[in-house]
């Protein structure tokens, strides 16, 4: 009887045991799935964190100033370099990393009596605004060779020595000014860069540089002996005013491999580069590019292998010596370069030329090649050029080109006059699109030549790249352009930085101007953002309604943004009664169609001749809506894990379901 109780108490326990074991494995497994449920939440409901860290000083003094609880760039500056708060007075917004930010304010930071040197040595970013000035010092970059990456974007260098960079990984300038005028420091350099793995400069503007110094140049580039190769990418840039545009020079040191430097320049415009003094005793006092290989002795070679495409080199000051390309080897060096659609109009000033070679070579350290459509106004090229769509001696070239000016897009440029020689000369280049102001390539029956593409209406198919600033006579009603570069809206929130933009205005009316640009710096519109930017665009029309549309490819949405316009005469801003915004697609890409009525000499008409239009638009987004996707956009890889996420825990809750139903089998054996 004991033994047979003995045996039920055993049997008891085992059985209580079992079930505790399947309450237990029930509600960890329950657990679990709400905690990866809780996750699958996050995934979704967190707004994206940032990966790095962003500090944003304050307008006014350069100079560390601790505990005065402003934060002086000098100060933001310090704990970039840092990665850590060694200054207490700037504080970041996010966590220290490899591409931390420095966002400058909408207003001018400027040397008070420092050491004037700005100085940055680790991988990050300065992004400004509108109106954001840098003044009074030279910004000093430098690293420690590969790793170190650095980004400049959209502000204003003024009265300073500019930029100088050495041993980075890549550097890359977009959108820059550098103002030399005034400068005091004598340098006169806009960028000086030495071992640069990779250095990009793009829609930038240089200009003003004391011709009266002998350093007066652009930019000067000096590749070091390392890396040993190194590449160089400069386009849609302009330099006016100075010496020299550019200089790149490869300089192999002794006992070493050699170096290559592989350059590409294309859509930059060159204006007035000259001066009073000669260069390195060459004979040349200025020129708009001018590229040197040499070394300390011929164990090693040094070599440029550089192409120029589409650029426009013109000197409108009457001197001497000067030059649009000076090519100068030295011993057993080599210099390559391919040129096509250039424009060179220096030429025909006394003592002048286009093209000169300098150096003590064997003859056989240059090559050059044409892939056709360079017009030069005299015959320095004539012998070396000579595809059968290069035109030389174009005595009036330099005539048919407008004086430096806004013409669209980020940098000022010279217009080719009705008339040029360079209209249609150009020959296609595969991959390029637009012109040095994001204007579409070609508008005509062929590219021009130089970095200006000529407007032209076209036949008014919908793919065709009519339209432009001037000109035209035909019958079509669409035009094509490119919204502006700006860092700001590129990305997968907004989509809208440099792409399409089209505008189609009625039947029989004949479109003569249109252009994309950024919000006007000296009066943007308080309250909106523009991440397309604002389109300007004429036509003639003999009738009184004209009903247009102007398709924006963006990934936002209609009930997002808004149609305003705006009047440069009163530098004002208002919405536009009556547009309509509507989902659509252009070229395979999502897009927004604004379309709206506007009456001839009515309120959206700047214009007060009759059958005349223009009229400044664009897709307004409110600074609330602008901050908040800005702050919490997602990124695309949240979609996928929080789905697998949700996933998973939607099959733990199931196994676990199956397992309260299958736990006696397993724990009461």
């Amino acid at each position: 009887m004991s033994k047979r109780v003995n045996n039920k108490q055993r049997l008891a326990q085992k059985r209580r045991k079992s079930h505790s074991r399947r309450i237990n494995a029930v509600s960890v497994a329950k657990q679990m799935g709400f905690l990866l449920f809780m996750l699958t939440v996050l995934f979704i409901f967190q707004p994206d964190k940032a990966s790095a860290a962003t500090i944003s000083p304050a307008a006014g003094d350069f100079m560390w100033n601790d505990g005065d609880s402003i934060c002086q760039l000098e100060e933001a500056l310090t704990n970039i370099n840092d990665g850590a708060r060694t200054a207490a007075d700037c504080i970041e917004v996010g966590t220290y990393g490899v591409d931390d930010t420095i966002s400058l304010p909408n207003g001018t930071i400027e040397n008070l009596g420092g050491s004037g040197y700005f100085s940055l040595y680790a991988s990050a970013s300065v992004v400004g605004q509108d109106q954001s000035v840098i003044k009074d010092y030279e910004l000093n970059l430098s690293g420690s060779g590969l790793g170190t990456s650095i980004s400049l974007q959209d502000f204003t260098i003024r009265n300073s020595r500019g930029i100088s960079a050495y041993n980075l990984e890549n550097l890359s300038v977009t959108g820059v000014e550098i103002d030399g005028q005034n400068d005091n420091s004598g340098s006169g350099v806009g960028i000086q860069a030495e071992a640069i793995g990779y250095l990009d400069i793009q829609d930038s503007y240089l200009h003003d540089f004391s011709q009266d110094s002998s350093y007066s140049t652009g930019i000067y580039y000096y590749s070091g002996s390392t890396p040993n190769e190194q590449f160089l990418n400069i386009e849609n840039t302009t330099f006016n005013n100075m010496k020299r545009g550019i200089i790149i020079a490869a300089y192999a040191g002794s006992g070493g491999d050699g170096v290559v430097v592989d350059a590409n320049i294309k859509n930059n415009t060159f204006s007035d580069t000259a001066g009073s003094e000669e260069y390195s005793g060459s004979g040349l006092s200025s020129f708009g590019l001018g590229v040197i290989a040499e070394s300390s002795d011929d164990s090693a070679i040094s070599a440029v292998n550089y192409t120029t495409i589409n650029n426009t080199f013109s000197n409108r000051l009457a001197d001497t010596y000067t030059a649009a390309i000076l090519e100068d080897a030295w011993g057993d060096n080599q210099i390559s370069h391919t040129a096509q659609n250039d424009l060179y109009a220096i030429g025909n000033n006394d003592g002048s030329a286009n093209y000169r070679r300098m150096g003590n070579g064997n003859g056989d350290n240059y090559t050059i090649t044409s892939n056709g459509g360079n017009v030069s106004d005299d015959n320095s090229f004539a012998s070396l050029l000579t595809e059968s769509s290069d035109k030389h001696s174009q005595t009036t070239l330099a005539s048919f080109l407008g004086d430096l000016d806004d013409n669209g897009g980020a940098v000022p440029t010279l217009a080719l006059l009705e008339g040029s020689p360079a209209i249609d000369a150009g020959t296609s280049v595969s991959g390029m699109t637009t012109d040095a102001r994001g204007e579409v390539r070609p508008q005509g029956t062929a590219f021009d030549s130089g970095s200006y593409e000529y407007p032209s209406v076209g036949s008014g198919d919908p793919d065709d790249n009519g339209g432009g600033d001037s000109g035209g006579s035909s019958s079509s009603n669409q035009s094509n352009l490119n919204s502006p570069s700006d860092s700001r809206f590129a990305g997968s929130i907004f989509g809208s930085s440099n792409t399409p933009i089209s505008i189609t205005t009625p039947e029989g009316t004949t479109l003569t101007c249109s252009s994309a640009g950024k919000e006007d710096a000296s009066s943007p519109d308080s309250g909106y953002t523009y991440p397309a930017g604002l389109v300007n665009f004429c036509f003639d029309s003999t009738q009184t309604n004209n009903t247009v549309t102007l398709t924006f490819v963006t990934n936002l949405k209609p009930s997002q943004v808004v149609a305003r316009k705006y009047n440069p005469n009163t530098k004002t801003y208002a919405n536009i009664e009556g547009a309509t915004i509507t989902e659509t697609t252009y070229q395979g890409l999502h897009a927004l169609a604004v379309t709206y009525t506007i009456v001839d000499n009515g309120p959206l008409d700047l214009d007060p001749a009759s059958n005349k239009i223009v009229d400044p638009v664009g897709l307004a987004l409110s600074d609330e809506s602008y901050n908040q996707l800005a702050n919490t956009g997602q990124s695309n890889v949240f979609a996928p894990i929080a789905a697998g996420v949700a996933l998973l825990a939607g099959g733990i809750i199931s196994i676990a379901a199956r397992f309260k139903k299958r736990t006696k089998y397993i724990f009461s054996r």
